[in-house]
C-alpha cells in the first residue's frame, strides 16, 4: 500500500508539473500573439505628429506628413507650403529644399533625421547668403536677397520600437511605395508646377526681372523610393523623346563604345533643379530605364545634373539584407526571363557596378576648390562656372567627385550614380556627416549659380521658351 500511495503521489506531481508547463506555454503563446496583434493591428507610431513651428531669419521649416496608405494626415499643412512658396516668390527669390526621411524614422520632433535636416537648412542658408551668388541673383531678378523654405516629408518609416524595427523591411518598403504613389506625389508635382512657372528666364511684361526659384529634393533609404516614384516618369519622358532606341532591360546594357550617341542642343529638364537619392532602398530595376536612355545621348554645356545617387561603400543593409529580402519575395513573383532581370531586381540602386559612374572620396592632399566665389566677380570666372561640367572631376572642401572610366556617361550628363567613401557617408544612416554636406552644399550652390548665369545668357540673347546652348559636348 505505501508503494502505491507513493506512485500515485508522484503521478499527481508529474501531472501538476505538466499542467503548469502547459499553462506557461499557452501563456507565452498568448503573450506572443498579443504582441503580434499590438504591432500589426494597433500600429505603433501610426499617428500625426505635432511639430513645433520653426521659422527663423535663416529659413522656414514646414512638415508634411503621410499615413500608411499614402494619404496626407493634414491637407492644410501641404497647402500652406504651396501658398507660402507662391507668396514669397511675389516679393523675393526663393529656394526650396525638400527632404524625405527613410527607414526607422518619422516626423517626431525628437527624430534625428528631422533635427539633422534643420541643421542642414541653417548650413545651406549661410552658404547661399555668404557666397558672391547674391550679385548674380541681383543681376537676374533685381534683388540679391532670398528666402529658404525647408520641407520635411514624414511618413511611418518606424513601425516597431527599438531593434524590432529591423524586422519591418518588407512592409515598410510596401508602405514607401504607397506613399510615393499617393498624396505626397501630388504635393511634389504641385511644387514642380510652381517651379516651372518661375523657371523661364523672362516674362513679357517684365523682361529680365523675374524672381528666381530653386528646387532641390533629397530622399534617404525608403524615402528615396518615395521621391523616385514622384520624379522618374518626368525624367524618363524627356529622355525617351530624345533617345533613338528603346532602353530594353532584359539584356545587359550595350557598352558606351557600341552606342550610336545622339547629340543634344536643348538640355534635359526633368524635375526641379536636382534630385538627390542617399542610400536608396529601391531596386536597380527602377533606375535601369533612365540609365540606358541617358547613355544614348550627349549633352550641351548648359546641361545640369538632374538625378544624383550617393551610396555608402559600407551600407550593410543595402548590400546584404536588401538582396535577401528580394530573394524571399521572389517566391511570389514570376520567374525571371534572363539573369539580367534577376540582378536588376535583386540589387539595390547604387550597388550594381554597371550603373555606377562616379566615386566620392577625400583627397589625399589638400586641393583648391574647382570653382571659387571670386569667379563670380569677373567675366572669365562667370564663364568658367557657366561651362563647368558637374559630372566631370570636381573638388570642393578637399572632397573629390571623380568619373569612373569607361562606365561614366557623356560629359554634362543629367544623371550620376556615385559610390561614396565611408568617411563621407557612413553606413545606411550616416548621411549627415559634416564633410559630405560641406561638399554637397558647395556643389549644389555652384550648380544654382551655373543655372542663373545661363538664364542671364539667354536673356541677353533674347531667347524665349526652351533654350539652346552654343555648343554640344562629345563623348
Amino acid at each position: 500500500m505505501p508503494a502505491l500511495l507513493k506512485e500515485l503521489t508522484q503521478t499527481h506531481a508529474l501531472r501538476r508539473t505538466a499542467l503548469r508547463l502547459l499553462f506557461r506555454k499557452r501563456a507565452a503563446v498568448a503573450i506572443a500573439l498579443g504582441i503580434v496583434f499590438l504591432f500589426i493591428f494597433v500600429a505603433p507610431y501610426n499617428h500625426y505628429f505635432k511639430v513645433p513651428s520653426s521659422h527663423t531669419a535663416a529659413y522656414q521649416l514646414f512638415v508634411v506628413q503621410a499615413d500608411d496608405f499614402g494619404s496626407l494626415w493634414s491637407v492644410a499643412d501641404a497647402q500652406k507650403v504651396l501658398e507660402r512658396v507662391s507668396a514669397d516668390l511675389a516679393f523675393d527669390n526663393v529656394y526650396v529644399l525638400l527632404f524625405i526621411h527613410g527607414w526607422h524614422h518619422n516626423a517626431d520632433p525628437e527624430d534625428e533625421s528631422l533635427q539633422q535636416f534643420q541643421s542642414t537648412l541653417a548650413r545651406v542658408s549661410r552658404r547661399l547668403a555668404g557666397s558672391n551668388l547674391s550679385e548674380v541673383r541681383r543681376d537676374l531678378s533685381g534683388t540679391g536677397s532670398f528666402r529658404l523654405i525647408g520641407v520635411y516629408v514624414g511618413w511611418r518609416g518606424r513601425s516597431l520600437p527599438g531593434v524590432l524595427d529591423y524586422l519591418t523591411m518588407w512592409w515598410r518598403k510596401s508602405a514607401a511605395e504607397r506613399v510615393g504613389d499617393g498624396d505626397v506625389r501630388e504635393f511634389i508635382l504641385r511644387l514642380q508646377r510652381i517651379y516651372r512657372s518661375n523657371s523661364a528666364p523672362t516674362r513679357p511684361q517684365n523682361p529680365g526681372r523675374r524672381h528666381f526659384m530653386g528646387l532641390v529634393t533629397v530622399g534617404h533609404s525608403f524615402g528615396a523610393q518615395v521621391l523616385l516614384k514622384s520624379l522618374a516618369a518626368e525624367l524618363e519622358a524627356d529622355l525617351a523623346e530624345r533617345a533613338p532606341a528603346l532602353s530594353g532591360t532584359v539584356s545587359p546594357p550595350v557598352p558606351l563604345s557600341g552606342l550610336n550617341v545622339r547629340g543634344e542642343r536643348v538640355p534635359i529638364e526633368g524635375f526641379g533643379d536636382v534630385n538627390i537619392l542617399l542610400n536608396p532602398a529601391v531596386e536597380a530595376y527602377e533606375y535601369a530605364r533612365i540609365d540606358r536612355l541617358s547613355r544614348q545621348l550627349s549633352y550641351p554645356s548648359c546641361q545640369l545634373p538632374q538625378l544624383l545617387v550617393f551610396s555608402a561603400v559600407n551600407d550593410v543593409p543595402r548590400k546584404f539584407f536588401f538582396p535577401i529580402a528580394r530573394a524571399v519575395t521572389r517566391l511570389y513573383r514570376a520567374g525571371f526571363r534572363t539573369s539580367e532581370q534577376g540582378v536588376l531586381w535583386g540589387t539595390a540602386l547604387g550597388e550594381l557596378q554597371e550603373q555606377q559612374t562616379h566615386t566620392l572620396r577625400v583627397v589625399a592632399t589638400p586641393e583648391e576648390n574647382s570653382l571659387q566665389d571670386a569667379d563670380y566677380d569677373s567675366a572669365s570666372g562667370r564663364a568658367r562656372i557657366r561651362d563647368w561640367d558637374f559630372t566631370g572631376t570636381t573638388v570642393f572642401n578637399d572632397v573629390e567627385l571623380e568619373r569612373i572610366e569607361p562606365r561614366a556617361q557623356s560629359a554634362n550628363s543629367p544623371v550620376a550614380v556615385v559610390s561614396a567613401d565611408s568617411t563621407l557617408v557612413d553606413g545606411h544612416d550616416g548621411i549627415f556627416k559634416a564633410r559630405f554636406w560641406n561638399f554637397l552644399v558647395d556643389y549644389v550652390t555652384f550648380m544654382e549659380g551655373k543655372r542663373m548665369l545661363w538664364h542671364q545668357q539667354w536673356i541677353s540673347d533674347g531667347t524665349r521658351g526652351y533654350r539652346e546652348c552654343e555648343e554640344v559636348t562629345g563623348q
